[in-house]
């Protein structure tokens, strides 16, 4: 008349965490039934108050969330039986099967125009992962032209330039994983620098070894800078080492009989910059 006796075995590594026991779809659920007098005759199953099921071999979970297991178990001794709930499963147990939430986000500059991000040498990128079943374990990174995996500690820049594609792959504690890329361009450089004048010179003059043009006090000296990648942000000139002034028009208003050194400075939107310096001569 004693029942047979159902014991559950977990094949595979589990995470516990705040009195949780948490396991993956990899884990397998294994039912064991004794009975020392007449035998087991089988053993079914319900999962979560779903349908009983027979039971034949060690089965995988596929729903994910707290884990409620019964068990029916019957003898062979007039198909006697015995239903049990295996309270140490219940609401204590949770099957985790999904991998982290995994981002990324820029520090320094970055300008995103359609769908691609523009970065330069001085941009760091952070990757990031949470994971609020099993809990967040760790990120592995590959960049461009990389064959191995690296886990993520701190984060890292791109040096060279042109497009890069960074995969990583986010862990939880039970090793569900996820995946995702990183796909931006790295622009080092500054826009170029053009100039030209409002008309023709009138000559050269020697200036500090090198031969400049000579231009009349009402000539006028007009800027252009073009970026191919992000654009242009901003450009500024100085006058014979006087102070910095932002590009709004045509210079103008040049002394007689002066040389002039005009110390041009173009930047992009990620913060490149370029100089170049335009000489000349005014004639008396």
């Amino acid at each position: 008349k004693t029942p047979p006796r159902v014991m559950e075995e977990l094949i595979g590594n589990t995470f516990t965490a705040s009195d949780k026991e948490y396991f993956s779809g990899r884990n397998k659920l294994k039912f064991i039934s004794m009975d020392n007098k007449a035998g087991v005759k089988e053993i079914r199953y319900s999962v979560n108050g779903g349908e009983f099921k027979v039971y034949e071999k060690p089965f995988s979970l596929s729903q994910s969330g707290n884990l409620s297991i019964q068990t029916l178990a019957i003898d062979r001794v007039n198909n006697k039986k015995q239903t049990r709930k295996l309270t140490n499963r219940t609401n204590v147990s949770y099957v985790d099967l999904a991998g982290p939430q995994l981002s990324h986000r820029f520090k320094g500059p970055a300008f995103p125009y359609r769908n691609t991000f523009f970065i330069s040498n001085r941009t760091r990128i952070i990757l990031e992962g949470e994971d609020s079943e099993s809990g967040f374990k760790k990120i592995d990174y590959k960049k461009q032209k990389q064959t191995e995996y690296t886990t993520y500690t701190n984060p890292f820049s791109l040096e060279e330039e042109g497009a890069h594609i960074i995969q990583y792959t986010g862990y939880d504690n039970l090793d569900n994983s996820s995946s995702e890329k990183i796909e931006c361009i790295v622009d080092n450089k500054g826009p170029s620098i053009h100039h030209r004048f409002s008309m023709p010179s009138r000559g050269t003059n020697n200036m500090e070894g090198n031969q400049v043009p000579v231009l009349p006090a009402h000539a006028m000296l007009f800027l252009s800078a073009t970026d191919t990648l992000v654009g242009l942000e901003q450009m500024s000139y100085a006058v014979n080492g006087g102070h910095q002034q932002s590009y709004q028009g045509a210079i103008k208003g040049f002394e007689p009989g002066t040389s002039y050194q005009i110390h041009v400075t173009a930047t992009d939107k990620l913060g490149n910059t370029r100089e170049q310096v335009i000489r000349f001569y005014v004639e008396k």
